[in-house]
């Protein structure tokens, strides 16, 4: 995230109307939920977290324990039983709430609650 000078990036009028509220801090304005990127998509880190989660559950059916997993993973055997037990990867249901978010704002918007 990168920080911009408010004279430089907002109109005036925006710019006037914010300093009656904030001056000389910073500010920050998050995305639209509609744009919300879920935690580790943006650097990859969410893929590498399934893509290893994945690869435990291989290793499990293959025929290693858990403590061996825990071992060769440098995990706790509870969370390798964390992740031979979730039923989805994780990037699933992270997108799966951010449209659950949009749907819910788009109801509210409907009935005018928003």
């Amino acid at each position: 995230m990168s920080y911009l000078k408010g004279e430089e990036t907002l109109p005036p009028e925006l710019l006037a109307e914010i300093q009656k509220y904030v001056q000389g801090a910073l500010v920050y304005i998050p995305r639209p939920p509609k744009e919300r990127m879920a935690w580790g998509h943006k650097n990859g880190a969410r893929r590498q977290l399934d893509e290893r989660d994945q690869a435990i559950r291989e290793a499990k059916q293959a025929g290693k324990t858990i403590n061996e997993l825990a071992d060769d993973y440098a995990l706790s055997p509870d969370a390798i039983r964390k992740i031979l037990y979730r039923k989805k990867p994780l990037m699933a249901v992270e997108q799966e709430r951010i449209g659950q978010g949009m749907r819910s704002d788009l109801a509210a918007i409907r009935t005018g609650a928003a």
